[in-house]
């Protein structure tokens, strides 16, 4: 495998894993309905929902660079060079590679917000009120998100892996 090879599954990895974290902002922009006992003010609505996009597109937008854009980064960021030797001695086909990648960080990223997705539907029973009364009912829908994407990406990791290798080697 040469040096740049790596890089490029190494910087996908780091894309991949920014995208399953973009998904944050969601109980960031249903949290802010509770902040003030149920009487909001328009203004700071405005501004925390304005931020919360502006964050996510600067979010995506760095995806988008280390998902589809990695020999550009590579390029700039100079990581294939200062290496004695032009190839890794690894007999494992890169995708492969990217394929094992995938499914561990879907895995991890499901078992980080399963256990927690439990947990906060427990509190929500126990306290026996409506949904919408539900102070963490934005970190319920965050979690039971994390964890249906997590394990949509482990157990679709092959085709993530060849939509990666794919657009990558077309551009």
């Amino acid at each position: 495998m040469y040096i740049n090879t790596f890089w490029k599954i190494i910087l996908k990895a780091i894309g991949l894993w920014l995208l399953m974290h973009c998904i944050w902002i969601i109980p960031q922009l249903t949290a802010v309905f509770h902040f003030d006992n149920g009487n909001l003010d328009w203004d700071v609505l405005c501004w925390v929902w304005g931020i919360s996009f502006v964050t996510l597109m600067i979010f995506l937008l760095i995806t988008w660079v280390f998902l589809f854009q990695t020999d550009g980064l590579v390029r700039r960021l100079k990581l294939d060079q200062s290496f004695k030797e032009d190839r890794i001695d690894i007999q494992t086909p890169p995708k492969t590679i990217l394929t094992i990648i995938i499914t561990l960080m879907g895995g991890l990223y499901f078992m980080q917000s399963f256990p927690q997705f439990f947990n906060t539907v427990y509190e929500f029973l126990k306290q026996k009120i409506l949904f919408k009364d539900y102070r963490d009912s934005g970190w319920m829908i965050y979690l039971f998100c994390a964890s249906g994407i997590g394990f949509w990406v482990m157990t679709n990791a092959q085709k993530i892996s060849n939509y990666l290798w794919k657009n990558t080697s077309n551009q």
